[in-house]
């Protein structure tokens, strides 16, 4: 290991900085949607005056009047089905369910589940989304820490905590993000969380092999960096207030803190530190419940930033972002969500 002595405890602030940077016009990093169940049926019909399955044109055999239809079926609440190849098709209505999207005429459908029952349509059914919590915002949850951990950047009483990766193709795109990583050796984290009655810890683990310091960078996040972001009453107000915080701390131990864009924070009322690693470096938070007005039960809005800098020059040349896209240093409505869990840590951690 190449754990740098800035491993210590580090209370100190950053003059200036302010980690706005330029708005990105990036689209949206995370995943968010609610699963659709599909299944609608379309009649479909034969041309040339006879129907196989549903239209008057000559001879009809079973199914609904209305040009040329077949009776549909369907696991959801049909909607209409599209037309057939001799006129408009109307399929007749199915059970109670959710709504499946209907497709081209006479295609077959993909199974359904609607109220427990599922069946098949002959139009394309819905396609499933991703499933999201809290708003198709990502959650965590943080175990309980059984003594309070000392804020040194040392790995060794996280090794029982659970944590959450961050690839890099949670890398936003755009502008203010000219250089986004190929793999996640490149660049990429895992985050791990836990709590007290005093205070919420967080320990991020980077993985980046080019690790930089440029004395001339303007803010701390221009160079090789990690962002907490914190919403002590999750309250997800579209801009931050009394409990929001904006918490920045740089590879080599150098911390800054905010409370919304500029409103800078004294960098003792939180404590801090980081180390350089083999594959990069690790940071570590201790932030007090008394600082983000948050309790030790229920949930707080929290989000995690990495940048990424590979010597190019003193600006940030990429970013991972856990939760929205990129706007969090003014809005906390795209955080995440961080669940406290009374249940304690690994024995490591406590």
């Amino acid at each position: 290991m190449r754990r740098a002595a800035l491993a210590a405890a580090l209370c100190c602030g950053l003059a200036g900085g302010c980690l706005c940077g330029n708005i990105p016009d990036v689209s949206a990093n995370y995943d968010a949607g609610v699963a659709t169940t599909g299944g609608s049926v379309a009649g479909t019909s034969a041309s040339g005056g006879r129907t196989s399955t549903g239209t008057i044109g000559g001879e009809t055999s079973t199914g609904s009047t209305g040009g040329g239809s077949s009776s549909g079926v369907s696991s959801a609440s049909s909607t209409t089905g599209g037309p057939g190849t001799t006129g408009a098709a109307i399929g007749t209505t199915g059970s109670g369910g959710t709504t499946g999207s209907s497709g081209p005429a006479g295609t077959t459908g993909t199974t359904g589940t609607a109220g427990g029952s599922s069946g098949s349509g002959s139009s394309s059914g819905g396609t499933s989304g991703g499933t999201g919590s809290s708003g198709g915002l990502p959650t965590w949850t943080a175990c309980r820490a059984g003594q309070p951990l000392a804020i040194d950047g040392n790995p060794a009483p996280w090794s029982a905590v659970p944590g959450f990766f961050m690839p890099y193709t949670d890398a936003l795109i755009g502008p203010s993000y000219p250089v986004a990583p190929t793999s996640d050796a490149q660049l990429s984290a895992t985050v791990k969380t836990a709590w007290d009655s005093t205070r919420l810890y967080v320990f991020v683990e980077v993985t980046d092999p080019t690790v930089v310091d440029f004395a001339s960078a303007q803010y701390l996040y221009e160079n090789d960096s990690t962002e907490l972001y914190v919403d002590g009453t999750d309250s997800r107000l579209p801009a931050y207030d009394a409990g929001d915080y904006q918490l920045t701390v740089n590879a080599f131990g150098q911390g800054a803190g905010f409370q919304g864009n500029p409103k800078t924070i004294d960098a003792g009322l939180w404590a801090f530190a980081a180390a350089l690693t083999d594959a990069g470096y690790d940071v570590e938070y201790g932030v007090p419940w008394a600082l983000i007005l948050g309790n030790d039960g229920g949930a707080i809005g929290f989000d995690v930033a990495v940048n990424g800098n590979d010597g190019g020059g003193p600006w940030r040349e990429s970013q991972l972002m856990w939760s929205g896209d990129g706007g969090a240093f003014f809005d906390p409505q795209q955080f995440g969500q961080l669940r406290l869990d009374h249940g304690l840590c690994g024995a490591d951690a406590g």
